[in-house]
């Protein structure tokens, strides 16, 4: 209630610890609400730089808005914007971006059983379209030499390794792929293929927990 801790789970904290932003960077939060994430970001971050964070939902923006206010997070610029179009808006602004875009959240059905109610293949495709619209916008926004993080709470193959795979087909020669090493954390590489698709060399890189 008093802001001074914000309970999340390891799966949450991941990609913030991914990014690792800086005291003193521009950061950027694509889709940031309820800003569970943005708290760990703002907290690595010392106070110090600038840290954006963009929902597109005006309901969720208020939760985000009254999460990071309530943690006393004195470096931070809410946005109420389409992500889509940030990265023609702010082309090569940020230092670190972490785009965790809206999914069809499967991966979270321990907690979440409600999502089989309304989860079909179909939904997981539409959810594609945007998340690699977003995905592009985010790159778009980042510096040259920048670190972008793509995370989702689901596992279909649709919403993941696909999307990073059309992102690294067609801007393959700009991007690097970095490897990921968490110590202590049980994961394993991203799907080499799915169905009669096998996906881009860089797509290995990525992983799953």
């Amino acid at each position: 209630f008093l802001g001074n801790i914000y309970i999340q789970n390891p799966a949450s904290m991941m990609p913030p610890l991914v990014l690792d932003p800086r005291p003193g960077e521009r950061v950027l939060d694509l889709c940031a609400a309820p800003g569970s994430k943005t708290s760990l970001m703002a907290a690595m971050m010392k106070g110090k730089g600038l840290l954006v964070a963009n929902d597109r939902s005006k309901k969720r923006l208020q939760s985000l808005v009254f999460n990071l206010r309530r943690c006393g997070v004195p470096n931070i610029l809410f946005f109420n914007h389409f992500g889509e179009h940030f990265g023609n808006l702010y082309y090569e602004r940020f230092d670190r971006i972490l785009v965790d875009p809206p999914c069809s959240a499967l991966g979270t059905l321990g907690k979440n059983p409600e999502v089989l109610t309304w989860w079909e293949p179909r939904r997981s495709e539409s959810l594609a379209r945007v998340q690699l619209s977003l995905l592009i916008s985010g790159l778009k926004a980042l510096k040259l030499g920048g670190r972008l993080v793509y995370s989702t709470c689901t596992i279909t193959p649709e919403e993941n390794e696909s999307v990073l795979d059309q992102v690294l087909r067609k801007f393959g020669s700009a991007l690097e792929v970095e490897e990921i090493t968490m110590p202590g954390l049980a994961s394993r590489p991203a799907l080499e293929s799915f169905g009669k698709v096998r996906f881009h060399p860089g797509v290995g890189r990525a992983i799953r927990l």
